[in-house]
């Protein structure tokens, strides 16, 4: 349901913000490589929306993301990130 709520029914946005976007990636990223949303692919849709994008290698795969034991590490990412902004 939340696939095709963001890939057939949310109308194209356009334009960026002017602030930094980190993607976390999960392990199995390449399975939504091919997927579109708001008319471009994936990944590209995350990097156009801002000129301050990266993107970082989490643990686990999506599902498991926020789960033990991949749930620390992909934390200490995030921790690790907030203290590079300060």
């Amino acid at each position: 349901a939340y696939y095709d709520l963001v890939n057939l029914r949310l109308p194209d946005h356009e334009g960026s913000i002017a602030g930094a976007i980190t993607l976390i990636c999960s392990q199995n990223r390449e399975r939504f490589g091919d997927r579109n949303v708001a008319g471009a692919p994936f990944f590209q849709s995350w990097a156009s929306a801002s000129s301050q994008y990266q993107s970082l290698a989490g643990v686990g795969q999506h599902h498991q993301m926020l789960q033990e034991p991949w749930l620390k590490q992909n934390i200490a990412l995030v921790h690790e990130l907030m203290l590079a902004k300060h």
